[in-house]
C-alpha cells in the first residue's frame, strides 16, 4: 500500500549503533509532541500485528505513518492503549507500508524507503531500532510491497515489490535473510499490475496476491520443484477498473485461502479456489443498503462462526457483515461513538477470537473498535496518549 509523506522532510540522524544483525541499525529521532500535534487524517497503514506475552496472552499491536512521515506503533496493554513515534530509518522518507508480524515476545514491522530499500523496525521490550535489509542481486529500486505473513513452518517472510513491478520474497530462516526472485505478473495479454492485495499460505508455502488492470485476480507461488508459478484466478467484471484490497484469510486446517475485495460500486468479492474449474471462485455481497462505502478501506478477518468483513460509510459509520449468517449474510451498522466521524478505516485484524479494527475521523485522531463475538458488542476506544 502506497503511502505519501507530505512534508518529505529528512530527520537529523543518531549515532549509528551496530546490531547484529545484516547491516546497521540507524534511527532517526521522533520529535516530541502533545496528542493535538499529530495527525493521521492523510496516514496510512503499515500493518496489524498479533504479539504474544510471555503468559500466552494475545494482544494487537497497529503500526500506522503520520501525515508527517513517522512511523507510530499502537499497542494494547492490558485494557488500555498506548502509542508511541518510532520516526524513521535516519534520513530515509518511508513510501510503502510492508507489513507487521509478531515475533517471540516482540514485534516487527516492514517499511519501503525512499532510498529503494526494505526496512524492518524491531520492538522487543525496552530495545527497539530500525534496520536495512540488504537490496537482492538484480533487484531494481523497490517502491512498494505486497505484505508479511509467517510460512507453514513458522518462517516470516516479506514479499516487496520493485520499480519494474517484479516481486522479491524475503525469507527469514532464523539467522539471515534469503530473498528471491518471485518474478513479474505474466503480459502477454496486456496485464500489468495495478494493485497488491495481500499474502497468505497454502500448503506452508507463501502466496502473493495482485490485481491486473484487467481486473484479473493472480497469486504467485512456490513449486515443489523450486519455481514461482504465477496463476490466474480470474475475475469477476471487467466494467469496474477500481478494487480495493479488504484481506486475505488463510485456513490452515481446511489448507484454504480466501481473498476478499471490494469493487467500485462498494461491493464486496469473496474469491476462493475452484480446483475443477481451475480458477477463483467469485462470490457477491451486495453493497450496504443504508450506508453507501465508500474507497476509504475495509477489512476481512475470520472470527468464531463466520468471516467478518467491515467498510466504512459516508455516512462516518462502520458496517459489517458476517459470511456464514446465511442465507442472506446481512450488513449491520455498529454504534459508532457520537463524537467520532470517521473518515478512514485502516485495517482489521482477529485477536484471540475478538476483531479489532482501526479508524481515522475526521480530526486526524485514531480509534479503535473491538467486537466480542460472544455477546456480539463493540467497544469503541480513541488513542490520543
Amino acid at each position: 500500500m502506497a503511502l505519501r509523506n507530505r512534508t518529505a522532510r529528512l530527520r537529523p540522524a543518531l549515532a549509528p549503533a551496530t546490531l547484529a544483525m545484516l547491516t546497521a541499525c540507524l534511527m532517526a529521532p521522533a520529535p516530541t509532541a502533545s496528542a493535538d500535534d499529530v495527525n493521521f487524517t492523510d496516514g496510512r497503514q503499515v500493518g496489524l500485528a498479533t504479539v504474544v506475552s510471555v503468559d500466552g496472552v494475545k494482544r494487537p499491536v497497529e503500526f500506522v505513518v503520520d501525515d508527517d512521515g513517522s512511523l507510530w506503533e499502537f499497542e494494547r496493554l492490558g485494557s488500555y492503549w498506548t502509542r508511541t513515534n518510532r520516526g524513521t530509518p535516519a534520513n530515509v522518507a518511508i513510501v510503502a507500508g510492508a507489513g507487521a508480524v509478531g515475533v517471540d515476545q516482540g514485534v516487527r514491522a516492514y517499511v519501503v524507503g525512499d532510498d529503494g530499500n526494505l526496512w524492518q523496525f524491531r520492538h522487543d521490550g525496552a530495545s527497539y531500532g530500525w534496520t536495512k535489509l540488504v537490496r537482492p542481486q538484480g533487484s531494481r529500486a523497490l517502491n512498494g510491497a505486497v505484505g508479511t505473513g509467517v510460512d507453514g513452518k513458522g518462517a516470516r517472510f516479506v514479499v516487496a515489490r520493485d520499480d519494474s513491478g517484479r516481486l522479491w520474497q524475503y525469507k527469514h530462516n532464523g539467522q539471515s535473510w534469503v530473498p528471491e526472485d518471485m518474478g513479474k505478473m505474466p503480459n502477454g495479454e496486456g496485464d500489468l499490475l495495478m494493485s497488491d492485495v495481500g499474502v497468505g499460505t497454502f500448503n506452508e508455502g507463501a502466496y502473493a496476491f495482485t490485481i491486473s488492470n484487467r481486473n484479473v485476480l493472480w497469486s504467485v507461488h512456490k513449486t515443489t520443484d523450486g519455481k514461482w508459478v504465477w496463476t490466474s484466478w480470474g475475475t469477476a467484471r471487467k466494467d469496474d477498473p477500481v478494487w480495493s484490497p479488504l484481506g486475505v484469510i488463510t485456513y490452515k486446517e481446511q489448507n484454504e485461502l480466501v481473498v476478499f475485495l471490494q469493487s467500485n460500486d462498494a461491493r464486496v468479492w469473496r474469491v476462493s479456489w475452484d480446483a475443477a474449474a481451475g480458477s477463483g471462485a467469485w462470490k457477491e455481497f451486495a453493497a450496504p443498503a443504508s450506508r453507501p462505502a465508500v474507497h476509504s478501506g475495509g477489512g476481512a478477518v475470520p472470527i468464531p462462526g463466520g468471516e467478518q468483513v467491515t467498510l466504512l460509510g459516508k455516512d462516518g459509520k462502520l458496517s459489517n457483515t458476517v459470511n456464514g449468517h446465511m442465507p442472506s449474510a446481512p450488513w449491520y451498522g455498529t454504534r459508532t461513538p457520537a463524537n467520532a466521524d470517521l473518515r478512514r478505516e485502516l485495517g482489521s485484524r482477529s485477536v484471540a477470537d475478538d476483531s479489532y479494527t482501526f479508524t481515522v475521523d475526521s480530526d486526524g485522531d485514531v480509534w479503535v473498535a473491538r467486537f466480542t463475538p460472544a455477546d456480539l458488542s463493540w467497544k469503541w476506544t480513541e488513542i490520543r496518549g
